[in-house]
């Protein structure tokens, strides 16, 4: 992977973070950093998590208690126990991996994509 979109991923990763860490201190609550499937990263606590399940954004067969697990960050509860163990870069390393394993169509095929979709909406 190019050293430039490592440091992209890494700015990415840490603002999620710091985002994370900033909802918690307003509110107290949960929040973990996911990430979707294009490799982008997304804050969500217990009530927002279980929107993106019934929308289907989310996998049916993905758990609330499994989340702890499967996160890149999160934050204590309002007691603060359960934060994260595993030390930031060993997530990060996690998150880069991740987003390596991605295969993103080429820009012309997702134009036509696009347009497909369009096109099928309108006929």
């Amino acid at each position: 992977m190019n050293t430039l979109k490592k440091f992209g991923l890494f700015l990415r990763y840490r603002l999620a973070v710091i985002k994370a860490d900033e909802a918690h201190k307003k509110n107290g609550k949960k929040y973990f950093v996911i990430p979707t499937k294009t490799g982008k990263l997304l804050i969500v606590d217990r009530k927002n998590y279980r929107i993106l399940k019934r929308k289907f954004y989310l996998p049916n067969e993905s758990l609330y208690k499994d989340l702890p697990k499967e996160c890149l960050y999160c934050t204590p509860d309002k007691s603060e126990r359960g934060g994260t163990i595993q030390p930031l870069k060993e997530l990060f390393r996690i998150y880069v991996k991740y987003v390596d394993g991605i295969k993103v169509p080429p820009l012309k095929n997702r134009i036509r994509i696009f347009i497909k979709k369009v096109l099928l909406r309108y006929i």
